[in-house]
């Protein structure tokens, strides 16, 4: 497998990238801080493209303490039962004893992630072709690419 990443330099992530949406289109509450570093607003888009409902979470990467890994429901890839190895967000999240949680990837009834996965280090899912894949360095730089495999 060929893994190639382009480096993007932000400082912060956030849960969704919105391109060509007017600003003035976007109706803002405030943000709240969920701990350093970690910040949550929910942004709203009325008009001819909405109403959409938007939850961003920011992270400061470079913030002490901060770490980001991948979750996977049930931690199995696919499981032989009625949930196939699928799982709601809030109890993965609260398993792993997480600040936040992020649904990040889509999956067919099998529970299979249908992009890549990799989780310290253990590759658990390959990519499907043409799909954008957003990976994280060790020293915390955010990575973005297309995945050949």
């Amino acid at each position: 497998m060929r893994c190639k990443f382009r480096t993007v330099s932000w400082n912060h992530i956030a849960g969704c990238l919105l391109l060509s949406i007017s600003i003035s289109a976007i109706a803002q509450k405030p943000e709240i801080e969920m701990a350093n570093g970690i910040r949550y607003r929910q942004e709203r888009i009325g008009g001819p493209v909405g109403p959409l409902v938007i939850n961003v979470l920011s992270i400061k990467m470079t913030e002490p303490g901060i770490h980001v890994e991948t979750g996977i429901a049930q931690d199995i890839i696919i499981a032989d039962d009625v949930t196939k190895g699928r799982e709601a967000v809030a109890p993965l999240a609260k398993r792993h004893h997480a600040i936040a949680a992020v649904n990040a990837d889509f999956f067919p009834f099998t529970g299979d992630p249908l992009n890549i996965a990799i989780r310290n280090g253990e590759f658990l899912s390959e990519p499907m072709s043409h799909r954008v894949a957003m990976g994280i360095t060790s020293s915390g730089k955010i990575l973005f690419d297309t995945l050949t495999y």
